[in-house]
């Protein structure tokens, strides 16, 4: 017969164990995804709305599922530009055109699955604080989405222009914490490279897609282009060293507002060793009269004098790191794109000399 503690003992459960943040972050973590198929039909769907609104840039939802470690885009429909001077009129009708669309597509079996979102792009100006924004809550939401962009200029000389990336994983805890500081910087050793990270794009095709394309092959009426093999500079290289002087200009203007703020502070841990050598002085002073010394201790100094004790705010680094990110940018596109055009001259001479040409 079982006694009362034995009884007591198989009665009674063991206390649950709450799991810490990082347990439960690892719990749902997921591995980003290793490429992004976009099916041809929904390419060409981006394509044409980003080249037909370059500017102010279009935004558009990517629709899909992911398979293994691969996010196969099988859909996306264009989202409805902002209107201004509404008065806050405009709050909330790019969700409920979302909704409502994906409601219609629901009823045609279509996939519904929100995936990430895309947006057309003029040489690298995407990379900015709203850009940021959208993504850390498509991925903070759903963690293998991704975003897509399309630059009509860049795909002129060569280039596919469609580019998919994904916000780095340090960058979304520093994101998460919202604390951008030199400190905090540090601290993860983070550089503005880890900002995004590129996933790897493929074009795929269906069965009658394949078969449109080797239909075209035969079709003698479909005039040949050689943009692949234009050796002309033309404007590409001249408006990506203009907008990366304007760059120079802004992460400039960043490293000004660093400067002064941390010069005011140095001004400040001045003036406070000043007051706290004065305090000092005059408790000596008061101790040898007889008197009640005051207090030194930095918090009753921080209550009796809240203006002198009172620590500047920091400014955030995030416009920084952008703004490096923005010109190593322009900086790659005008290498690749003078590699390139390299190669163009050498094969031209190439020919040349053999009589080719």
């Amino acid at each position: 017969m079982a006694t009362a503690a034995q009884m007591l003992k198989a009665t009674t459960k063991a206390p649950e164990k709450v799991a810490t943040p990082e347990e439960v972050e690892a719990k749902y973590y997921k591995e980003p995804p290793s490429e992004v198929h976009i099916v041809m039909m929904v390419a060409l769907k981006i394509v044409r709305h980003c080249k037909t609104n370059t500017l102010p840039p279009v935004t558009g939802q990517l629709l899909g599922l992911e398979i293994g470690s691969v996010l196969h885009v099988t859909n996306s429909f264009p989202l409805p530009p902002k209107v201004e001077g509404d008065d806050g009129a405009d709050d909330g009708w790019s969700d409920k055109y979302t909704a409502e669309m994906l409601a219609l597509l629901g009823e045609v079996n279509v996939d519904t699955n929100a995936i990430g979102w895309y947006q057309s792009t003029f040489l690298g100006i995407h990379l900015n604080k709203f850009l940021i924004d959208t993504q850390f809550g498509y991925q903070y939401d759903t963690p293998e989405s991704v975003f897509i962009t399309y630059d009509p200029l860049s795909a002129g000389h060569g280039s596919l222009g469609l580019k998919a990336y994904r916000l780095g994983d340090k960058f979304m805890k520093l994101r998460k914490d919202n604390t951008f500081t030199k400190e905090k910087l540090a601290e993860y050793n983070f550089s503005f490279t880890e900002i995004f990270s590129e996933v790897p794009v493929r074009i795929t095709n269906s069965g009658l897609g394949e078969g449109f394309v080797a239909s075209t092959w035969q079709d003698k009426s479909i005039d040949d282009r050689f943009e692949h093999f234009d050796v002309a500079t033309g404007d590409f290289v001249q408006k990506n060293l203009e907008i990366l002087s304007y760059c120079f200009a802004d992460y400039q203007k960043e490293q000004t507002n660093y400067f002064n703020w941390h010069r005011a502070l140095t001004k400040l841990e001045q003036q406070q060793q000043v007051y706290i050598q004065n305090r000092k002085s005059s408790n000596i002073a008061k101790i040898e009269a007889g008197e009640m010394p005051l207090s030194e201790d930095i918090r009753d100094l921080e209550v009796e004098n809240p203006s002198l004790f009172r620590r500047p705010t920091e400014p955030s680094q995030l416009e920084t790191l952008l703004v490096a990110n923005r010109i190593n940018t322009h900086c790659d596109q005008v290498v690749n794109y003078a590699s390139r055009l390299v190669s163009k001259q050498y094969a031209l001479k190439g020919l040349d000399e053999a009589g080719g040409i």
